[in-house]
């Protein structure tokens, strides 16, 4: 009886805590705010919030391409 709770009591403390979720870091860019007079500004955000964000705008913007480029204007393009 005595083994059996001794046992018992053992396993409870042998159980490891899990360790506390990791945070994601955030990544810093410089924005520059066009038609204002603060020049700069920062926007931080997580590389899973960015990844995000290039997907929506390639999304609205359709897969880069060499729209108006002076190529494209000299040849008559467009």
């Amino acid at each position: 009886m005595i083994v059996f709770l001794l046992s018992a009591a053992i396993g409870q403390v042998s159980a490891a805590p899990t360790p506390p979720p990791v945070a994601e870091k955030k990544v810093c860019r410089t924005v520059q705010n066009v038609g204002s007079r603060m020049r700069h500004a920062r926007d931080c955000r997580t590389r899973a919030e960015w990844r995000a964000r290039e997907e929506a705008e390639r999304a609205v913007n359709g897969p880069p391409g060499n729209y108006g480029s002076l190529s494209s204007l000299r040849s008559g393009a467009n």
